[in-house]
């Protein structure tokens, strides 16, 4: 087995499927609200390179959970024939619904303030925060058996 192989196996960790309002669920919810009241706590002089900060941090984490989550969901390994198969899960493909912040947040850092600027951000804002809620509220279809989807569902959201 390659070291590739091995560090998806790693990735490919299962844990019991969180419940709802549980102590995974609820250590998501917790760490967002702080992370909220610390971001709207702090004291800023230049807004915008902090907003572009933001949004490319923001980026950045999405894309590699991203990333993680089509490797996983894409790449199994057969211990009886000793071989990893590649079998791309086209119904994940990351333009859904909830990945669309993802390319908002790094289209945004290279655009100017403005209106198309403020217009992306109004959807990545309401986007965000729909999906949020509702998994905040009702998470009882985005949790699996995998440890990293489930960081994935949580941070992305």
């Amino acid at each position: 087995m390659s070291q590739f192989e091995q560090i998806i196996r790693v990735l490919q960790v299962e844990m019991n499927r969180p419940e709802m309002y549980g102590w995974f669920h609820m250590s998501w919810v917790v760490s967002a609200i702080l992370a909220v009241l610390f971001l709207s706590l702090r004291k800023e002089k230049d807004h915008e390179k902090t907003l572009k900060r933001i949004l490319f941090a923001y980026g950045v984490g999405s894309m590699l959970f991203e990333l993680t989550k089509q490797i996983i969901w894409s790449y199994h390994y057969d211990a009886a024939e000793r071989m990893g198969i590649w079998d791309y899960q086209w119904y994940a493909f990351p333009f859904q619904l909830c990945t669309t912040p993802i390319i908002i947040s790094f289209v945004s850092v290279f655009l100017r303030k403005g209106s198309l600027r403020d217009c992306l951000l109004s959807y990545m804002a309401f986007i965000t925060i729909l999906g949020s809620t509702a998994t905040a509220f009702y998470p009882e279809f985005c949790f699996v058996q995998t440890l990293m989807i489930n960081m994935h569902t949580m941070y992305l959201h």
